[in-house]
């Protein structure tokens, strides 16, 4: 499999398209929050249910997801040399930092424990299950169990495979390096300490009504 190409026609870091060979068209994943379907449909359940936890889920999925395309986007745009994902092979070796912090956007992503995506998962499925939405919760399971597959592959060919060439790793930026150190403590921070967030969105809400 590769990653297809990435299409910045519409916003900075909206698409990211993997294909399989199996799949010669490719299989759209849509990791962006605002453009995932599934999540605006957790978002909503959510919503209706608890407004604090709705508040906490899309802190969580908008860090994750600026932290996990600022990272792929400062490797593709150097000269588009990272655009496939044959091109992330070795990548833990030539560049550790930025693979651990790729790693770290992507564990959350799937919903790993002491990340933000855990409770951001936890909570959404908590409202729909309150509403007897079972067949939302299904849904975001297997949608979830697609993701964390194509999120998994990444992260083992990052670590667990030999590069076909060396393609060299552009330093970070200072500016750059700010912000995704800001969405890597704000990710472990979201899952580590969840309920002081939540304290401070419930309280929110309460001023807002």
């Amino acid at each position: 499999g590769f990653v297809k190409k990435a299409d910045f026609s519409n916003g900075p870091f909206r698409w990211l398209t993997v294909a399989s060979p199996e799949e010669p068209d490719g299989t759209e994943l849509q990791l962006a929050l605002n453009n995932n379907p599934a999540a605006k449909t957790y978002q909503q359940a959510l919503f209706q249910q608890n407004q604090p936890a709705a508040m906490f889920y899309t802190a969580s999925y908008a860090v994750m997801n600026v932290g996990a395309f600022a990272v792929v986007g400062h490797l593709a745009g150097a000269g588009e040399r990272y655009v496939t994902l044959e091109d992330y092979a070795g990548l833990g070796r030539r560049s550790p930092t930025i693979a651990a912090i790729l790693t770290i956007f992507l564990l959350s992503l799937i919903g790993i424990p002491i990340t933000g995506g855990f409770f951001a998962k936890f909570y959404v499925f908590s409202a729909a299950l309150q509403q007897n939405l079972i067949g939302l919760v299904i849904i975001g399971v297997l949608n979830s169990a697609v993701a964390a597959y194509y999120y998994l592959r990444i992260i083992v060919v990052m670590y667990m495979r030999e590069p076909r060439e060396e393609i060299p790793v552009t330093p970070v930026p200072p500016g750059l390096g700010f912000a995704l150190a800001l969405s890597l403590a704000a990710t472990i921070y979201l899952g580590v300490l969840p309920g002081r967030v939540l304290e401070y969105a419930s309280r929110s809400v309460e001023l807002l009504r």
